[in-house]
């Protein structure tokens, strides 16, 4: 388990977390983004850098083949890495074999909710098509701030709900949940390094 001192400092970890993810496909790309690096430093940053990189890994194998390509918005591995790192760090200190289900499912909300922002953007097309017939002098450098700005404040709000959710909401599920499911998920857990290697030889056997 992680060190219950970084639940404290939870929004600067979203902050954190949400710059790292603007390296996937707005700033940079130089895949500090990606689950096997943001993992252990957010693992680093909680206390066990183990616990990150073990998290990290199996994240990454399993969304080894799910790249952000033009218009295609992936689940967002990052997203779900931070998420089930922080779920695991919090005083709540929620089992790894619930987070990790649900940060991949808050990954895959977080790119449906994305691309409904990139279409939001693209509207931004039209105000600088009739600003060029007007013959006005297009901001090129504040259009860039706002696109940035505005997606790393909606990760980390994103980031901070649903930690603020899911902490309290899978701590009381798992508690109530029969001992068979309990077990069941635990089991299930065991298995993903497994699995995930199997869908990473897969990618490159393909």
């Amino acid at each position: 388990m992680l060190d219950a001192r970084c639940w404290g400092n939870l929004p600067w970890l979203c902050l954190g977390a949400a710059i790292i993810e603007l390296d996937g496909a707005h700033v940079g790309q130089w895949m500090v983004s990606r689950p096997l690096v943001l993992g252990p430093a957010l693992g680093w940053a909680c206390g066990d850098i183990q616990s990150g990189a073990f998290i990290g890994a199996v994240v990454e194998m399993l969304l080894a083949s799910d790249l952000s390509v033009g218009s295609v918005v992936p689940l967002n591995g990052s997203v779900a890495t931070a998420i089930a790192v922080l779920l695991t760090g919090g005083e709540a200190r929620v089992e790894e074999a619930v987070a990790i289900p649900a940060a991949l499912v808050a990954g895959f909300a977080h790119a449906r909710i994305e691309r409904g922002e990139r279409i939001w953007r693209n509207g931004w097309i039209r105000e600088i098509r009739q600003d060029v017939q007007d013959g006005k002098e297009i901001a090129f450098g504040t259009l860039m701030a706002r696109a940035i700005g505005g997606h790393l404040f909606f990760t980390w709000a994103f980031l901070c709900v649903c930690l603020l959710v899911l902490t309290p909401g899978l701590s009381w599920g798992w508690s109530a949940a029969p001992e068979p499911v309990r077990e069941g998920m635990r089991w299930a857990w065991r298995a993903a390094p497994w699995l995930a290697m199997a869908r990473l030889v897969r990618v490159f056997w393909k």
